[in-house]
């Protein structure tokens, strides 16, 4: 994801990072390096993921509304 924030596993550019953004708030206590490094890529990344064309919007929007459930 640092090199490719909207890496595409298989649906979708941005699938990976939907799914780890949808993880719960519990999942991320013993890998809070992960998730700051996680919210870093975002953060580092957002007009790149708002600006890109292959991305529906609907997946940008959920995409950019986990962020506040994982920044707990």
């Amino acid at each position: 994801l640092k090199t490719d924030p909207l890496f595409e596993v298989t649906f979708y550019p941005g699938d990976l990072l939907k799914q780890l953004l949808k993880l719960n708030v519990e999942d991320w206590k013993d890998n809070i390096e992960e998730k700051d490094s996680l919210l870093e890529i975002v953060n580092n990344n957002r007009s790149i993921i708002e600006d890109n064309a292959d991305v529906p919007e609907d997946i940008k929007n959920e995409i950019l509304g986990l962020l506040s459930g994982i920044k707990e």
